[in-house]
């Protein structure tokens, strides 16, 4: 497990899953306003520096592509 952000900015409930819970391989992330500003990864690999980018960002995100694992994390941010 991996995390990045402060979650406590939100109402503490990740309203952002990506992957599978069951199969315990998800991310989970936080949003206020739009923006991520929190997020976690579960047993996924190199994901990280792309959440990190997404926090950094400070831009809306479409949580629809957000949540979609066919969306790379990259196509996200800005630039």
């Amino acid at each position: 497990m991996e995390y990045s952000g402060f979650p406590s900015l939100t109402s503490g409930i990740p309203p952002a899953i990506r992957g599978s819970l069951e199969e315990g391989s998800f991310m989970a992330f936080w949003l206020r306003d739009g923006n991520v500003v929190a997020g976690m990864s579960v047993n996924q690999s190199r994901v990280q520096k792309s959440i990190k980018a997404l926090i950094s960002s400070r831009v809306p995100v479409d949580v629809a592509k957000l949540k979609d694992p066919g969306v790379p994390l990259n196509e996200l941010v800005p630039g």
